[in-house]
């Protein structure tokens, strides 16, 4: 009974496979239906490491959901997840391409006309259409890489989505050019009164 328990807390419990990071958050990863924002200047490595986290996901066996907004799946595929691969031996590598192929589900707002098409709604149906069309079960994480690419006024709409999905869901923003590292800030996500950073359960 007791292990049966502690096996149920730790599949709600998803690791990011990056001991940095899982360190830092409670039972060593983040739950379902939770909002991360992670963000970082402008080249700073904000799309690798959505790579990074995608094939930590896949790795874990759990359904991921990327929306890539800034270039095409096929690009962000073979310039970021198929270069991970390529440094994995022959068992490995064929291993993580199954599971890619099985766990991982890119969406990009290339082929939908401008970047305001993709909006909180879209999101939303994606999800759903995942699940149904292509894994056939729950999608467990989601990255969006970025928020600056979603149109309106967003991280409230994503937030009650993440809520009402049970998704953990990651979104990418970019921070002012300059900002010294290591410094909270929330002012480039304010709109109106409201502060986008509101509506995380994580920053």
């Amino acid at each position: 009974m007791g292990n049966t328990k502690k096996t149920q807390a730790n599949a709600n419990i998803i690791s990011f496979g990056m001991e940095e990071i899982d360190k830092c958050l409670p039972a060593g990863g983040v739950r379902h239906g939770q909002l991360m924002m992670v963000s970082s200047v402008s080249g700073g490595g904000k799309t690798t490491f959505a790579s990074q986290l995608a094939s930590s996901i896949v790795a874990q066996e759990r359904n991921c959901l990327v929306f890539e907004l800034e270039q095409s799946a096929g690009t962000f595929y073979s310039n970021y997840l198929e270069a991970q691969v390529s440094k994995m031996g022959a068992k490995k590598r064929a291993t993580m391409l199954e599971k890619l192929q099985r766990r991982l589900l890119i969406a990009d707002g290339i082929h939908s006309g401008s970047s305001g098409t993709m909006t909180p709604l879209r999101v939303e149906n994606s999800i759903r259409d995942a699940e149904v069309q292509h894994f056939g079960s729950p999608v467990e994480v989601v990255i969006i890489d970025h928020l600056g690419l979603v149109a309106g006024n967003p991280m409230q709409e994503l937030f009650q989505i993440c809520k009402k999905s049970n998704v953990l869901m990651i979104v990418i923003g970019t921070l002012p050019k300059g900002t010294p590292a290591g410094v909270y800030v929330g002012l480039p996500w304010s709109v109106g009164t409201t502060s986008q950073v509101n509506f995380c359960d994580y920053i």
